[in-house]
């Protein structure tokens, strides 16, 4: 499959295998990285092809940028994903949103609510409610039901981090502090 996608002259997967499709997008790219493992060549120009946005345009739909940062958080992306969140959500919160938007253009002018008349309250849009307690607070189940879980935080520029996790067994809290020399510091409490 990947031999039939993957596009040498863009150096980024295609969205359809017709070699006449011009059509190239952060999703594609970001599902590859996900759920494929690329060789480590085309792995960095797939990756390139997310943050680079002269390769590829940037993904409005909120649902999709959630398969963004999670493809971008399989790579070790950490600060690629916190800055993802910041742009795209954050960018709704700094034009007055109070719900998740289901699209929205991070480069529309303060101020603007979407061009059409889309959802501005959507479920599949609430991608950092996952991904900043699993990708960033680093709390995952390891097995259902949390039976087994990882915590392994990517502070990356945070000075903390707070999470709490509500899980079948109980909750799962992390409280993570950056020093100024650069060492985290992480208290964990799990309640059972």
């Amino acid at each position: 499959i990947e031999e039939i996608f993957w596009d040498e002259n863009a150096g980024c997967y295609m969205d359809a295998s017709d070699w006449d499709s011009s059509t190239r997008t952060q999703i594609t790219n970001a599902l590859f990285l996900l759920y494929t493992d690329p060789s480590p060549a085309r792995n960095l120009s797939a990756q390139m092809s997310i943050l680079d946005r002269t390769i590829t345009p940037p993904m409005r739909a909120g649902y999709m940028n959630f398969y963004v940062t999670e493809g971008l958080a399989r790579q070790g992306k950490y600060t690629e994903v916190l800055d993802r969140i910041r742009e795209y959500w954050g960018g709704m919160i700094d034009r007055g949103a109070t719900t998740f938007w289901e699209t929205f253009q991070p480069d529309s002018p303060e101020g603007s609510l979407p061009e059409r008349p889309w959802s501005l309250c959507h479920e599949y849009c609430a991608g950092p409610v996952y991904t900043l307690p699993a990708r960033i607070a680093g709390i995952r189940a390891l097995e259902p039901g949390f039976t087994r879980l990882e915590i392994a935080p990517h502070p990356v520029d945070l000075d903390w981090i707070k999470s709490n996790v509500p899980t079948p067994l109980g909750t799962v809290s992390l409280t993570c502090n950056k020093t100024t020399d650069g060492n985290v510091y992480m208290d964990i409490e799990i309640q059972i």
